[in-house]
């Protein structure tokens, strides 16, 4: 723990602490002067008014007080109490377990994907619509985003205080007229407990049957009552250990592929590999990464592929030193030894499966601390004003491995270290090539249509290696502050129709989150730079020097970069000796590798009122109404620094951060009508109307409307219906986010599909399933989609292919 985060943890405490004494002290006086007074006292009851006037409750999916726990709208509830007693304890693991989350559930295993809260964050998603549009309240009032990079967009579950939680609230059903456009999908509502006895210490340890993901949470509660309010405090601790890939049998050994038969045999050997290529090696693990391989490009207009080549110390067949082939053009394995066997096993150059790979994080491991101090204090003026307020501080340190990326950019065929570069002492590659074919089958490529590999040039190289350390872990740390302070109580007027049954409730609330990022790996930048400078220094043959030509002598000048520059061999045998590889020196591994950081700040700002109350009888029971006003402030700072913003570790993505506020200003009512009650075949029969005008700042205003019927013919069953529209406002995410980069799986309308292209007879248009239209775009951009082949002239898709989705 950081001197600095030990800072912020103290501040935190000092606050609740003494936001929590003052109250208490508030308490604790009136209990002793309530105590020390022997004269009766004498309240006056307003006609009309009954004790349940007293115990009404709002119930989520709707903004009227009521005397029962009762909703048209579907809502089910969650004891906190009884998901303790079956060993769930976080709100992570209680909301994504209940079987109304629907979609895709961000948890902690998400270690290496591009999310919208970061890395390490969890979220909720009710009905498949995304956590971007599934409210979060802690007892009725918003829980603000938090995250690192890009821009939050959505309250990180592992951010909410669990062990003061009695119970989760949770409303399927879109509510964008109760609650605003971030409600779409529905709502979840963590309502807090009241009733505290003194001092409380609970301790939950989940201890995995297999060993590793132990979790420990400590919950430490106190509290007061009094007549007129409560205070509580709670502290809580939760631990997560991670949960390697090696730490669970099914994912100990590797990733693979299953598949079951008709029979119901489950198999997961892939049989395919050996058949095609006897001696390659059948194997229960995906080949997916194959790493310690280079792939040989003609630098050319006509250029053309190689494919890839494997390193094995010492032997070749393709007469590339220390470079083998499995399959040549042909489709047909390379038996150099004549064994009747293919020279290469793909199962050898796979990382998945190795030591390293399976030291990747199945479950990220997470450290989490918050405070939460919250009361209430009936000041006994004013028509029976009560004070509230909410304070709190979480904060969570998640440190991730999600494994190394693939390595693999292209090399130019004048790098000194390549190994196709002739005029380094090189091989011919273009000859070896070419050799080969004449060798196996007495045939060139210009029997086939194709361009000559031409013999005596420099080859451009693609290496295909992973480095240990290279972008595979992230170091987050979030912390969020809320305040929230209140005012609730009677109206100081008689309504006309029933009398005095209105009450009001008035509060603010500021919430800001803090969050740090950072990642390691290597800098694209800086490897260009090196690859594309280096040479051998004329004045010390031997030693080699790299970096721009300031002085224009045509000779690198190492230090004209900050960082200087260092001459990095991406063949050094030490990069494929093993799955998991390293650069040759110390000194290029400290030239390359950066960090990539990220901070973020979210700050939410709310005032919101709202007045219930009711309105006349009706054959079923009191009309009801509320009408209320809410004014919100989002505003977001999240900045990368220039690695992040401009993407400069090697196939990894750019975020440019987001910076901005926006203003929302809304006022809504509702209105619950029951209509008839108690008769035969009718135990209730209730409608409830309710709108909601929008006016955001950057999309100006709507109105929104909702509709529902609950009808119950007896009291254990309900059947209900809703009609209402929803304004979905962009949040500030979607507002300001600047400039992103990801992954994508491209293709190439232009190039011949396989099925209609054959090595030895060409292109077969009766195979083409393009439209016409898509050959004529192919001609007018000056590409013959006829001869635009999947492994020939001009194209290198099987490598993309091979090597996409390298990065994360």
């Amino acid at each position: 723990m950081t001197n600095e985060t030990l800072k912020k943890r103290l501040l935190a405490t000092t606050l609740l602490f003494g936001l929590m004494g003052g109250l208490t002290q508030g308490l604790a006086v009136a209990q002793e002067a309530d105590e020390e007074d022997d004269a009766p006292v004498v309240i006056e009851e307003v006609e009309g008014e009954d004790e349940a006037r007293q115990e009404k409750v709002v119930v989520v999916g709707s903004l009227i007080a009521r005397d029962e726990y009762s909703s048209i709208s579907p809502v089910q509830i969650i004891s906190a109490d009884i998901q303790r007693d079956k060993g769930l304890v976080d709100a992570t693991s209680i909301l994504q377990s209940s079987p109304v989350s629907a979609g895709q559930q961000i948890d902690a295993s998400f270690a290496g994907f591009v999310l919208d809260n970061g890395p390490g964050a969890t979220t909720a998603d009710l009905r498949g619509l995304g956590a971007g549009r599934t409210l979060v309240l802690v007892n009725g009032r918003r829980l603000a985003p938090a995250g690192v990079e890009g821009a939050p967009s959505s309250p990180d579950l592992s951010l909410v205080p669990s062990g003061l939680v009695e119970s989760y609230d949770l409303l399927l059903d879109g509510a964008s007229s109760i609650y605003g456009s971030d409600a779409v999908a529905g709502v979840i509502n963590a309502t807090l407990r009241k009733d505290f006895d003194g001092l409380e210490i609970d301790f939950f340890r989940t201890q995995p049957q297999q060993g590793s993901g132990e979790e420990t949470q400590i919950d430490l509660t106190w509290g007061i009552n009094g007549d007129r309010g409560f205070a509580g405090f709670g502290v809580e601790y939760f631990d997560r250990k991670t949960i390697k890939l090696s730490d669970r049998d099914f994912s100990d050994q590797c990733s693979k592929n299953y598949e079951i038969t008709e029979t119901g045999e489950i198999r997961s050997e892939d049989l395919s590999v050996d058949i095609d290529y006897p001696g390659a090696g059948s194997s229960p693990c995906d080949y997916f990464p194959l790493a310690r391989r280079m792939s040989i490009l003609n630098s050319g207009l006509s250029s053309f592929q190689f494919g890839s080549v494997y390193n094995t110390p010492g032997t070749s067949n393709v007469g590339i030193p220390n470079f083998s082939e499995t399959g040549d053009i042909f489709g047909n394995f390379v038996d150099g030894n004549g064994d009747g066997l293919a020279d290469v096993s793909f199962y050898d150059y796979t990382t998945n499966g190795a030591p390293r790979d399976r030291a990747t994080d199945l479950l990220a491991g997470s450290e989490q601390l918050s405070f939460f101090s919250y009361g209430e204090y009936t000041i006994g003026a004013l028509n029976d004003m009560t004070a509230y307020y909410e304070a709190s501080y979480a904060q969570r340190e998640t440190f991730i491995n999600s494994g190394e990326g693939q390595l693999f950019p292209t090399v130019s065929g004048n790098n000194p270290f390549n190994p196709c570069n002739i005029d380094a002492g090189g091989t011919d590659c273009g000859a070896a090539f070419n050799n080969y074919l004449f060798d196996t089958y007495g045939v060139q490529l210009t029997d086939f249509g194709f361009p000559n590999a031409t013999e005596g040039a420099n080859y451009d190289v693609q290496p295909i290696v992973t480095v240990i350390g290279d972008r595979n872990t992230v170091d987050v740390d979030v912390a969020q502050y809320r305040l929230v302070g209140g005012v609730k109580g009677d109206l100081p007027f008689a309504m006309p129709l029933i009398g005095n049954t209105w009450d009001y409730d008035l509060y603010a609330s500021y919430s800001r989150s803090d969050g740090n990022a950072v990642r390691r790996g290597i800098r694209d930048d800086r490897l260009q730079l090196s690859l594309a400078t280096t040479i051998e220094d004329p004045s010390s043959p031997g030693n080699y020097i790299c970096g721009l030509d300031v002085d224009g002598d045509g000779i690198p000048d190492p230090n004209s970069t900050p960082g200087g520059c260092v001459p990095v061999n991406l063949f050094a045998s030490s990069l494929y000796d093993n799955p998991f590889g390293d650069f040759a020196t110390q000194e290029e591994r400290d030239f390359l590798f950066g960090t990539r950081s990220f901070k973020t700040v979210y700050e939410q700002t709310i005032l919101s009122g709202v007045i219930t109350g009711d309105l006349v009888e009706l054959p079923g029971g009191t009309a009801s109404a509320a009408v209320g006003f809410e004014y919100r402030q989002d505003a977001i700072e999240s900045l990368p620094d220039d690695v992040a913003r401009d993407g400069l570790f090697f196939g990894f993505f750019s975020d440019g951060g987001a910076t901005g506020s926006k203003d929302l200003y809304e006022a809504f009512a509702e209105v619950e009508l029951p209509i008839i009650a108690n008769v035969p075949g009718i135990y209730e029969l209730t409608t409830n109307f309710s709108g909601r005008w929008t006016e955001e700042q950057f999309y100006g205003a709507a109105w929104t409307y909702s509709g529902k019927v609950g009808y119950r013919p007896v009291e254990w069953l309900q059947a209900s219906g809703t009609f209402g529209t929803s304004f979905r406002a962009p949040n500030v995410r979607e507002q300001f986010l600047q400039g992103q980069t990801g992954f994508l799986t491209i293709t190439d309308p232009c190039v011949v599909p396989e099925a209609a292209f054959d090595i030895q007879n060409g292109y077969d248009a009766s195979n083409d399933p393009r439209d016409q239209n898509t050959l004529d775009n192919c001609l007018a951009s000056g590409i013959d989609p006829t001869t635009f082949a999947p492994n020939g002239p001009g194209n290198n898709r099987f490598s993309t292919e091979i090597i996409s989705g390298g990065g994360l």
